[in-house]
């Protein structure tokens, strides 16, 4: 979760950091700011991020998510 990787920045943990869990539009700017990694599976939370991106003058770090159909079962 955001949370998490906000709570390792303030501790001083400087490597990469990836966050799984989702991000609300609220969050993004901080997610933005602590130059976090965030999965994003939705183009609101992509969005949001961007804008983030953009006020701060700094890149958003995305994992896209994708699903591609392939654990379907026919």
């Amino acid at each position: 979760r955001p949370e998490e990787g906000l709570r390792l920045r303030s501790a001083g943990i400087q490597a990469p950091v990836v966050v799984l869990g989702g991000v609300l539009p609220a969050q993004a700017r901080a997610v933005v700011r602590a130059g976090l990694s965030q999965v994003v599976g939705d183009i609101e939370s992509a969005e949001a991020l961007s804008r983030a991106a953009r006020a701060l003058e700094k890149p958003a770090h995305l994992h896209l998510k994708i699903c591609s159909g392939s654990h379907i079962q026919p």
